[in-house]
């Protein structure tokens, strides 16, 4: 698939849903999610595996995971399950994302989870063994909605439908989303190539938690930077499953043209990106 259609047709349409159809999904698509798991590569080496969990299980998980304590009923789910290695949750992140975006290939709308207590799920679950919960994703087939309204949860008691101009949740501009080498410093956008440009934009388009995009990108000669903020209403856990996603959505767009793109890492950044007090570096990739 070329870079245009994987962005406009998957990385851009894919947004949230909190309300699915009560509509199986067929063994078929389950295998298809089980065989791509297979093939993506993380950004650690953490052993992890997926589980596809059946909506039955609903109700054991309520007091265990949710949006902001909510729920959502769906006819599947896909649990991450990883070793508690350097970034687990970061590589939970960027391989459930990619799972997701699978999902919207196959025509299958999804919604990112908190897992609250991972002891809970695992009971809830009746899983064993020396992993840990990383990741928890509701699938299935959303029911429609008009463009207009999308489902609004604050917590449990406070769910509305509030207006807004698309389904997808407003995402931040590409112009205040990225830096030139250090943070602060404006980006002169003619400068980017197409392949940098949409790779940035499907990072900057990037779901997050109550869509908050607590990060920023600064771009430099050869490599870029993502930089985490600080956010009262992200706590740690989602806050690094964010910087996985976000990761995949990049790399994901950027290796759509560049066959040898090379993939994210932790390593250290030589030079100084002059961050605020409520920023902190992540993680870098070269272009």
């Amino acid at each position: 698939m070329d870079i245009v259609k994987y962005y406009e047709e998957i990385v851009s349409k894919r947004h949230s849903v909190r309300e699915y159809e009560d509509k199986p999904v067929n063994n078929d698509m389950i295998a298809n999610l089980e065989e791509y798991f297979k093939d993506i590569k993380g950004i650690t080496n953490a052993d992890i595996e997926i589980k596809i969990i059946d909506g039955s299980k609903y109700h054991g998980m309520i007091n265990a995971a949710g949006y902001n304590g909510f729920l959502v009923e769906a006819p599947k789910y896909v649990l991450v399950l990883s070793d508690e290695s350097e970034h687990y949750l970061e590589n939970a992140g960027y391989i459930g994302q990619g799972i997701t975006l699978k999902c919207t290939e196959l025509g299958l709308d999804t919604c990112w989870m908190t897992i609250v207590n991972q002891e809970a799920l695992n009971k809830a679950l009746d899983i064993n063994g020396n992993k840990v919960p990383a990741a928890l994703i509701a699938f299935g087939y959303g029911k429609e909605q008009e463009i207009e309204k999308r489902l609004d949860i604050k917590n449990p008691s406070h769910v509305k439908m509030v207006e807004t101009e698309s389904k997808a949740a407003p995402k931040i501009d590409l112009s205040e989303f990225i830096f030139d080498k250090s943070y602060g410093r404006l980006f002169d956008e003619s400068e980017l190539y197409t392949g940098l440009e949409d790779a940035l934009l499907a990072a900057s388009r990037s779901q997050s938690f109550f869509n908050r995009q607590p990060y920023r990108i600064i771009v430099d000669d050869a490599e870029v930077a993502l930089i985490g903020l600080k956010d009262e209403l992200t706590g740690d856990y989602d806050a690094h499953l964010n910087y996985g996603i976000c990761m995949f959505d990049f790399y994901a767009v950027l290796s759509a043209t560049r066959k040898d793109a090379p993939n994210w890492t932790f390593e250290k950044w030589e030079g100084d990106l002059k961050l605020p007090e409520n920023a902190e570096y992540v993680a870098k990739c070269r272009i």
